[in-house]
């Protein structure tokens, strides 16, 4: 799929990750700042403190972990929105060919560069079209961009 100029949606919609992302910092160093100061944060040892930089790095607490095999599941979705959290929402503007807008939400995005600025945004297959497409994809391919 040829890349598209980035909408006045995606952008705001990354300017609006951006802020939510620094609130929850800042909520978190207010959180811990609160613990040290009223004695109830701990030290906690690190699973391997004999470990030194330099060395192969142990996979801490094995016995913790859960070895899954995308090919024995059903679907990785599950795992995926679970496992990458939060996720930013970008909103994609997109026209058809005869000059129709169409907005639409997107979980599945990330940043690639602030220079230039570059998001990118996964369009995933969907079964109410029957050619498989979402609207966004079908209007990016119909007019290339």
């Amino acid at each position: 799929v040829a890349a598209a100029p980035m909408s006045k949606a995606v952008i705001a919609s990354a300017a609006v990750g951006g802020a939510v992302a620094a609130l929850a910092a800042r909520q978190l160093f207010t959180w811990l700042q609160r613990r040290i100061m009223t004695g109830t944060a701990r030290q906690v040892n690190p699973p391997h403190p004999w470990w030194e930089p330099g060395q192969k790095q142990p996979m801490p607490y094995p016995e913790k972990f859960v070895e899954i095999d995308p090919a024995q599941q059903q679907s990785c979705y599950p795992l995926v929105i679970s496992a990458y959290v939060p996720r930013p929402i970008a909103f994609v503007s997109t026209l058809d060919a005869s000059g129709g807008g169409n907005l639409a939400p997107f979980s599945y995005t990330g940043v690639f560069s602030h220079d230039p600025p570059i998001i990118a945004v996964s369009i995933v297959s969907s079964s109410a079209n029957a050619d498989g497409k979402k609207d966004t994809l079908a209007n990016i391919d119909a007019t290339g961009e």
